[in-house]
C-alpha cells in the first residue's frame, strides 16, 4: 500500500525525501512557498506533506511559531507484556500445544479507552 502511494505521488510530480529534516517553512501571505532543510538546501514549493511522527517537538514548535494551525489527534499509549511462548501456546492450543503443524500461537491485549483515566 505504502509503495503504491509513493509511486502515485512521484507519478503526479511529487518528491519524497528521506532523512531530510525541515528546519523552517517559508510562508508568504498565508501560503507556503518553500522549506529550508537542515542541509542548507531550500526547496521552492507551494505544497508540503510532513511525515514527522510523534517525537518531533522542534518541528511542531517551528510550525506553531510560523502560525500554522495544528490540531491534536487521538493517539495510543501502549505497553509491552511478555509471556513465555509455551504458556501462550498452552492457553491457546490446550493439549495440542507444541504440535509443529500449529506453530506458535499469537495473541494481543487491547482495551479501547473512551476517556483518559489519569485526570489529565
Amino acid at each position: 500500500m505504502v509503495e503504491k502511494m509513493r509511486t502515485t505521488i512521484e507519478e503526479l510530480g511529487g518528491e519524497i525525501r528521506f532523512q531530510s529534516k525541515v528546519v523552517d517553512i517559508e510562508i508568504d501571505n498565508g501560503r507556503v512557498c518553500g522549506v529550508q532543510l537542515a542541509s542548507g538546501e531550500r526547496i521552492a514549493t507551494d505544497q508540503v506533506v510532513l511525515a514527522i511522527g510523534h517525537s518531533a517537538r522542534d518541528t511542531f514548535q517551528m510550525l506553531h511559531d510560523r502560525g500554522v494551525y495544528i490540531e491534536a489527534k487521538p493517539f495510543s499509549i501502549g505497553f509491552r507484556i511478555e509471556h513465555p511462548q509455551t504458556l501462550i501456546d498452552r492457553c491457546r492450543f490446550g493439549k495440542n500445544a507444541g504440535n509443529p503443524l500449529l506453530g506458535a500461537a499469537d495473541y494481543k491485549l487491547v482495551h479501547p479507552l473512551q476517556q483518559w483515566p489519569f485526570g489529565l
